[in-house]
């Protein structure tokens, strides 16, 4: 904020370029721009950071759409995305094809409502003899 500030009141002396103003505060002029734009559109507040969360997501699945699909999920627990969502659609020809989510959205979206458990991973088998290391070597037994 402060060095946001100080290149805010550089820039009002007008000593230098922006762009030379830009390069000795070691931002790129687009930054030092936005930076002027905001403190002349809202004064010292608009020189706060920011929060880079998006506004909306365009490709997000509505609520009622996710319901349906845990709901789904919750009876029939062994059908698979693809099959649950093509049996979803025989049962609700309202809702036309293109609106239900990719087979991925439908995999996830259960994972997300904590109705599938994460597998453990395996380790893979190796013979008794054999040393861990860089490259695998039987022990000499003998």
């Amino acid at each position: 904020m402060e060095q946001r500030e100080r290149f805010i009141a550089d820039d009002r002396h007008g000593l230098s370029t922006r762009a030379e103003l830009c390069a000795r505060y070691g931002i790129s002029r687009n930054t030092g721009y936005r930076w002027l734009a905001r403190y002349h559109e809202l004064g010292r507040r608009g020189l706060r950071d920011r929060s880079h969360a998006p506004h909306h997501w365009p490709h997000r699945s509505d609520r009622e759409m996710a319901n349906l699909l845990v709901q789904a999920r919750r009876k029939p627990p062994d059908r698979v995305p693809g099959k649950l969502r093509d049996c979803l659609g025989r049962r609700h020809p309202e809702i036309a094809a293109e609106e239900w989510p990719a087979v991925s959205t439908v995999d996830d979206l259960p994972a997300r409502a904590g109705l599938v458990e994460k597998r453990r991973r395996r380790r893979p088998h190796q013979h008794p003899r054999v040393v861990p290391g860089p490259e695998p070597r039987l022990l000499d037994i003998g």
